[in-house]
């Protein structure tokens, strides 16, 4: 109940009193209802205290709670030749699905490189396999997504409906010719 429906409400209530002269009733009324409006205040902002609470500790903790910008992967790449780099491993406790977002900045030589979101077998092998590869990528500062996970529409090089696993990891992987080199980043997050 809003402040306006407190001012409603208590012109109603002066509008009967002047009816009634029963004064003593109307302000247990507005007392009630004010009582009524902080209790209501009061939940919203315990509920507003435990959201930030998630967001700190899934930061902390790479806990994958479904809140937008945590559990997030992000690879810093300055002049990466040839090769894989892969970030550390990364939790989906939420079992959401994953995004990822990858920004070649610079390069020289003639580079093209991929990115991709990986899952790690769940039997215990320690082995990864890869849930979604994008297409090449050889332009600086063109952002490429690629997303997985449950619900995900699956479309070639851009997403997949392979639900990601409780751990899972970010990797470019970079080729070409005459000597490739990238600088750029990867960032992810659990959606």
């Amino acid at each position: 109940m809003s402040f306006d429906d407190i001012n409603r409400r208590a012109m109603w209530l002066i509008g009967k009193a002047s009816i009634t002269h029963d004064w003593m009733d109307i302000i247990d009324d507005l007392v009630d209802l004010r009582q009524k409006v902080w209790r209501e205040e009061r939940a919203a902002r315990k509920i507003a205290r435990a959201r930030n609470f998630l967001r700190i500790a899934s930061f902390m903790f790479g806990l994958g709670v479904a809140l937008p910008a945590f559990g997030a992967a992000q690879i810093t790449m300055t002049t990466l030749g040839a090769g894989t780099v892969n970030s550390a491993d990364q939790k989906n406790l939420s079992g959401g699905s994953v995004t990822c977002v990858f920004t070649q900045t610079a390069h020289t030589g003639s580079p093209s490189s991929t990115m991709s979101i990986q899952g790690k077998d769940p039997g215990g092998s320690g082995l990864y396999y890869t849930l979604i590869t994008s297409a090449a990528i050889s332009s600086d500062n063109a952002p490429t997504a690629v997303a997985a996970g449950k619900g995900v529409q699956a479309v070639t090089n851009v997403s997949s409906s392979l639900p990601v696993p409780t751990a899972w990891r970010a990797a470019i992987t970079v080729a070409g010719s005459a000597t490739p080199i990238i600088t750029g980043t990867v960032g992810c997050v659990v959606n």
